[in-house]
């Protein structure tokens, strides 16, 4: 089985996780702070490049709000 990698996409910040090779469980590899669109997205980028290799799945979360 191969990784998946997960954001977490928030307002002020996106969550990047990295699961285990079992995919039993993910690890935190960093949390970006967010700014404009554009340097969010190669920022992102940059990450995806550089753990794509043994990663097959992506997953992805938004921030929920409960009032």
């Amino acid at each position: 089985m191969r990784r998946a990698f997960g954001l977490d996409i928030g307002n002020k910040t996106i969550g990047i996780a990295l699961s285990d090779p079992l995919g039993l469980t993910a690890q935190g590899l960093d949390t970006l702070r967010r700014s404009i669109i554009r340097d969010d997205l190669k920022r992102l980028s940059e990450l995806i490049e550089r753990y794509e290799e043994g990663t097959d799945e992506g997953i992805v979360t938004t921030e929920t709000q409960y009032d």
